[in-house]
């Protein structure tokens, strides 16, 4: 369990195994290998499939804001989700790590050891890493946008009228 209760990270066995996914209250898979699941998964559960290798010059970047949107709403729902490769080191753990930077952790440092703590074996390749660390500077200079929009609206008085010629 990397999130109290709602994100699973594990294996393409761990999602091919029911007894398991049902144990655990599993409702959403999101699968990012390029191995499909059988049919009796994707009928029973909701499946989110991203055929991707694990390659140094694959582009998961591209997928970040799609997979964070598709955690969040699961957690909205209140339901759990497997997020799963094929061994549950690299590209799994992207997609992990990239959730943890924009809902949880300011700092890529922070969430890749709150990820470790709880999968030890979580090691994005090195491509994937360069992009993650990319998609921590995007967060901060939107943050960071965010930060100084809300600060100079707060800022100006609304109570005052605007000034008038006459």
């Amino acid at each position: 369990m990397i999130i109290d209760g709602f994100i699973y990270h594990g294996t393409i066995f761990h999602a091919r195994n029911i007894n398991l996914l049902e144990k655990l209250h599993i409702r959403n898979i999101l699968n990012v290998c390029n191995v499909r699941l059988s049919r009796k998964i994707v009928d029973k559960y909701h499946v989110f499939w991203i055929n991707l290798q694990d390659d140094f010059d694959v582009d998961i970047r591209v997928h970040f804001d799609q997979t964070n949107e598709f955690l969040q709403a699961c957690r909205n729902k209140n339901e759990k989700v497997l997020i799963h490769c094929r061994a549950g080191v690299s590209r799994s753990s992207s997609i992990v790590l990239a959730y943890l930077l924009r809902y949880y952790h300011d700092i890529l440092y922070n969430a890749y050891h709150y990820l470790i703590e709880r999968r030890s074996i979580a090691m994005s390749n090195d491509g994937f890493f360069l992009q993650i660390i990319l998609y921590e500077k995007d967060l901060h200079v939107n943050r960071t946008a965010t930060d100084m929009e809300q600060s100079s609206s707060e800022s100006i008085n609304t109570d005052m009228a605007p000034s008038t010629v006459d």
